[in-house]
């Protein structure tokens, strides 16, 4: 059965504008949202500031000194009993396991080219194509469009997290259920640390390969398992609060939480905080642009719509609009970025108040001055 499949329809010039209405209404969504998710953005909590002001303590020994307040301790974090997958691996020494699961399955892929038509109806060419490949979600094959000769089986088992219910780092119990854990990192695995038993499987490098087929030559069905762990003993440098011989979630002001294990010394978890910070930063920032663009591109639909009647008016009048409204967009977010940034930043919006009042009080004057009677004589 072939594997490639294409389809043809057909839009006419009213279901084109009515799509185009619908789209313009998300628009609007869209280009309001923009403002929410920019302004939002520039009032995060810097986490990195939280932690450089946190009281760094020896690991080694619980202060009773420091019970309430907000700490960073740094050593090793280390599990307080062995964990393993029930199913495939023998208990070892892991904070974390997660175990990664992928099927050989055929995957639908879906591509679609539309070609305006004079008069403003539009032709849609859609081609759906299936390949067997490795996919950690594979489809319903009930859901393909074209289902026949596509099957796949249900997965018997899925990708699964397991963490050791205690853990401490040096003397300070810690929850590594709730605390944020360091990155984890592939397991090389070997026949010792596997718990299965009979045939069926084969162990091919970091993975666990279960089927009829081979791991060079896999069957639809076939089944590869992998691990990654947070090992126990690796040194971190965690943040929290301290409470009666543990490290418990610390809230500043009330909303921020500061419950993580980072590896690296006390200045290097500190970095990574500022790193991550100012990278969620500026992905926002992208975000919010490109929904404000996008909206502003949506709400011209009807317009491009209607001139679709001769497609090269559709397409200069979309290039045209792309362009400008790319240019409202940017001048836009640059001034909802830095309003924000006075907002969120007290120093900042005194400042500009002082300014502003300055500015306010020299104009008085100025004019008061101006107004004044000249002296005869």
């Amino acid at each position: 059965m072939a594997d490639e499949f294409t389809e043809v329809s057909k839009t006419g010039w009213g279901g084109n504008i009515k799509n185009a209405l619908v789209g313009a209404l998300i628009g609007i969504l869209l280009f309001f949202g923009s403002f929410i998710v920019l302004w939002q953005n520039e009032g995060r909590t810097n986490m990195a500031k939280v932690a450089a002001k946190t009281t760094a303590v020896p690991a080694e020994r619980a202060e009773p000194a420091s019970d309430g307040r907000a700490v960073s301790l740094t050593g090793a974090l280390t599990a307080a009993e062995p964990l393993g997958d029930p199913k495939f691996l023998k208990p070892g020494p892991y904070i974390a396991l997660e175990r990664r699961v992928e099927m050989f399955a055929w995957v639908e892929e879906k591509e679609t080219k539309e070609k305006q038509n004079t008069g403003g109806s539009t032709t849609r060419e859609t081609t759906y194509r299936y390949k067997q490949d490795w996919t950690g979600d594979p489809g319903d094959s009930r859901d393909f469009k074209h289902p026949e000769g596509h099957a796949n089986p249900p997965l018997a088992f899925g990708s699964e997290t397991f963490t050791v219910p205690s853990a401490a780092v040096g003397a300070y119990a810690v929850d590594p259920t709730a605390m944020v854990l360091p990155g984890s990192r592939s397991l090389e695995l070997d026949a010792t640390m596997l718990n299965v038993t009979g045939g069926g499987y084969t162990l091919s490098g970091e993975r666990l390969f279960i089927g009829a087929g081979t791991p060079d030559a896999p069957k639809i069905g076939d089944v590869r398992v992998g691990f990654d762990v947070v090992p126990s003993g690796i040194r971190v440098t965690a943040f929290g609060k301290a409470e009666a011989g543990a490290l418990v979630p610390y809230l500043h002001k009330g909303k921020d939480r500061l419950y993580r294990a980072i590896a690296g010394t006390r200045d290097e978890a500190i970095a990574a905080l500022a790193h991550e910070h100012k990278v969620t930063g500026w992905v926002l920032r992208l975000i919010g642009f490109l929904m404000m663009w996008i909206g502003l591109q949506a709400l011209f639909g009807p317009v491009v719509a209607v001139l679709n009647v001769l497609p090269f008016l559709g397409k200069v009048g979309r290039f045209v609009w792309g362009f400008i409204s790319f240019g409202i967009a940017l001048a836009l977010s640059l001034v909802v970025i830095v309003v924000s940034m006075i907002a969120h930043n007290i120093w900042a919006l005194l400042v500009v108040l002082a300014v502003i009042v300055g500015i306010f009080v020299w104009l008085r004057a100025k004019k008061a001055g101006a107004a004044a009677p000249t002296p005869a004589g």
